[in-house]
Formats: C-alpha cells, sequence, structure tokens
C-alpha cells in the first residue's frame, strides 16, 4: 500500500471523499495507485460513493484487483470506461462491460493502428461499424498474439451483423496477413451461403479451453513489441490470450494441465482474474506460492538484523535503503509503532510497509490509525495537508500530523 493510501485508508467514509475532493488530480492519483486492499475503507468508498474524477484514477490504477475493476465496471461513466479498456488488468467480461459505455472520438479512431493490441481487442466489440473497421486494420496475428485469429472473427462477424456481408468482407481484404491455414477458414466463410454461421463455429473452435491453455503456454516468457507500455511486459501477454472470445474455461481441464506440467506464474494470475474461477481452482493453481518463507534465523542472526534495522530506522529518509528494516518488521524484531514514531521521514517510515500484506500490514494500519486520530481526528483540511505535506516533509509522521494540524487551525 503505498504511503498516502496508508494514511488516509484510517480516516472514515465521511472524510476520505471531501479530502479526495481537496486534492489536486496528480496527488489524487497518487493516493488511488499500487496495491490497495479491495475492501478497504478508500476502495470501498470510492467505488460505492466517490466521484468520476475519483473512479476514474482508480480505473488507471494497473495493480488494483479484479474485483475492484469490476464494481467499478458495474455503472461506469464514459470516463471510468474508457480507463477500464486500457488498464492492463481489466478481464473479459469487464472490457465488455465498458465498451458499452465507452465514447471513441474520431480520431483516436483513425489512429487505432497505434494503440496497444488490448485496446483494439476491445473496440471489435463496438456496436458502430466504424469503430470495428478500422480495428481490424489494426489487429495482429504474429507469433506473441495467438489468440488474434480468433479476436479477427469475433470482429468480422460483429462487423457483418452491424453493416452487412460486403462490408466484413471489404474489412477482411484491409488485415494483416494471417497464417496459411487460418486463412483458407476466413475464405470459407466469405465464400459460404451461412457465412455468419462459419465464422460463429470459428469462433468456437479458437475459443477452446485447450487452445487458451495451448496458447497460455505459448507466450509464457516472451516481451510485446517495447513501443507499447501495456503490449510490452511479460505479465500482459497472458491477460491478452484471455481477452480473446473463448468458452467459458473447462477449470477441471485448466487444472489437469497444470498438474501435468505447471503454467507459468503470470498464466496462473491471469486465470485467477476469469469471472468464473473456482476457489478451489485458483488456489491449485497458486499452489504454494502464496505461504509465507519460513525465518530459520539463529538467535545472533536475529539480534544482528535487529541491530542493522535500528541503524537503519534512525537514519531514515526518502530514497535510502530500508531492506533490513523491512525484513526485521516483518520478522517480529521492530514494531510498527516505533517505525512511525522514530524515523526522520515520515514518508519513509510509512513506505517501510508498502509491500506489506496480512497481519503485519494490520499492524502497521493499527498504528497509522492510532496516530490519526490522536491528531486529526475527523478534520477534513487536517488530512488534506497532511497528505500534501507528505512528499517533502522533514520530520517523523508524529510531527507532520501535529504540523497539519495546526496548519489547518
Amino acid at each position: 500500500m503505498n504511503p498516502w493510501a496508508l494514511l488516509l485508508g484510517q480516516a472514515s467514509w465521511a472524510v476520505i471523499g471531501p479530502v479526495l475532493d481537496r486534492l489536486d488530480s496528480d496527488l489524487r492519483r497518487r493516493v488511488l495507485d499500487g496495491s490497495l486492499p479491495e475492501r478497504g475503507a478508500i476502495v470501498s468508498y470510492v467505488v460505492g460513493h466517490g466521484s468520476v474524477a475519483c473512479r476514474t484514477a482508480l480505473a488507471q490504477n494497473g495493480a488494483v484487483s479484479v474485483a475492484t475493476l469490476r464494481r467499478l465496471a458495474e455503472d461506469p461513466a464514459a470516463e471510468v470506461a474508457a480507463e477500464l479498456l486500457r488498464n492492463p488488468r481489466t478481464p473479459r467480461d469487464v472490457m465488455l462491460r465498458a465498451m458499452a459505455a465507452h465514447r471513441m472520438d474520431r480520431e483516436a479512431i483513425a489512429a487505432a493502428e497505434k494503440l496497444p493490441q488490448r485496446e483494439v481487442y476491445a473496440l471489435v466489440e463496438a456496436a458502430d461499424p466504424e469503430v470495428v473497421a478500422p480495428a481490424v486494420r489494426a489487429l495482429r496475428f504474429r507469433h506473441t498474439y495467438p489468440a488474434g485469429p480468433a479476436v479477427l472473427a469475433r470482429a468480422l462477424l460483429n462487423l457483418w451483423r452491424l453493416a452487412g456481408r460486403e462490408a466484413a468482407e471489404q474489412a477482411y481484404g484491409t488485415a494483416a496477413a494471417l497464417p496459411e491455414t487460418v486463412a483458407e477458414r476466413f475464405a470459407d466463410a466469405f465464400a459460404a451461403r451461412d457465412g455468419r454461421a462459419v465464422l460463429g463455429r470459428l469462433i468456437e473452435h479458437e475459443g477452446r479451453t485447450q487452445l487458451v491453455v495451448d496458447r497460455l503456454r505459448s507466450v509464457a516468457g516472451r516481451l510485446g513489441p517495447m513501443s507499447s507500455t501495456y503490449d510490452g511486459s511479460q505479465a500482459v501477454l497472458p491477460r491478452l490470450v484471455l481477452l480473446a472470445p473463448h468458452e467459458p474455461l473447462r477449470w477441471d481441464l485448466v487444472r489437469r494441465e497444470h498438474r501435468l506440467a505447471a503454467l507459468a506464474p503470470d498464466a496462473v494470475a491471469a486465470l485467477g482474474g476469469e469471472p468464473d474461477c473456482p476457489g478451489w481452482v485458483r488456489d491449485d493453481l497458486r499452489g504454494d506460492t502464496r505461504k509465507p518463507p519460513v525465518h530459520t534465523r539463529s538467535q545472533s542472526e536475529r539480534t544482528r538484523l535487529r541491530q542493522d534495522a535500528y541503524r537503519q530506522l534512525a537514519a531514515l529518509t526518502v530514497g535510502m535503503r530500508d531492506g533490513e528494516l523491512r525484513r526485521a518488521y516483518h520478522e517480529g524484531l521492530v514494531p510498527a509503532g516505533e517505525i512511525l514514531a522514530r524515523a526522520p521521514s515520515a514518508h519513509a517510515a510509512l513506505a517501510v510497509f508498502a509491500a506489506t500484506t496480512g497481519p503485519r500490514l494490520d499492524e502497521a494500519r493499527t498504528a497509522v490509525n492510532r496516530l490519526t486520530g490522536h491528531f486529526l481526528g475527523a478534520e477534513t483540511e487536517a488530512w488534506a495537508v497532511a497528505l500534501r505535506l507528505l512528499a517533502d516533509f522533514g520530520g517523523t509522521l508524529p510531527e507532520l500530523l501535529a504540523t497539519a494540524r495546526a496548519a489547518a487551525g
């Protein structure tokens, strides 16, 4: 959890909303960035009651949970829908809901070929043929994008329904080169009297669970073109496979395949975000990866780690190395309250807990809550001042909170 979110997350809903509204857009994005607890106060407020600006900022967060993205998509404003379509974690069911609310200007449509493939996959679902046709030209089919033919079939079927056979065939003529065996199937569709039905069967064939699993294996370890921030990462490619149309996954087959030969971690993470993924499959896919490491340090090693941690704590400022302090906190050797009270930088103190989860995060939140309750209470302006000062304040967290309270009057 980022330092700003860890701080504001201790406020009540009655405070969180007015505070977020007082912040400028850059600081609001900082608060709503990074890993945030799905049922934490900030996410719960923003999803249920936040302004369009707040929900848009949350939809931009590439680390937010898939469950949160689904909640944002329940009734999205156009601005929120646009960010959901850009978010690299957005699964297919959220993409389809967001497309219904998305409004795309003509310049963006004309520049479809410059968009990341994940956004192109969304455009093929549009209800406007003038959006779908440019998306067909923008689709790519090289080995990095093994699900491209399934998306093309979906695009052509959608365009056929919207504008007729001729429009679909014309758009197909503008598509990038396909593998020969796949190209033959599309040629068959346009030659057949029941061409739409042929395309439908092609989508069914390309969306079989076994093919989805095979594609997840084929993109393991690959990078997309680095010209695109989203496409140029290993984590995005498995999600791109699952953005293509596919049948409701047969989870027994997925589980069996994973047990025969383990899927890559990024593929496992992507599968866990599917809307119908059963809990028992999700747990089985993750295996032992969620188990905390077992610490077997000797007493002398624990003493040395604790001493090193306190030395780091005494001089802790933003940008300084804090690895020993984080490890010591994780192993229960330094309490959260001491870190917050003694670190010379409030921001650096809160950053110690950035990657913390479970009971250790609960301990940190309790310690922060104790301080904010004492210094800030329900004073909205004091909370806003504290967040504005946090990045550059040269003092401990209690000193920051006292300064914010005094500045707010």
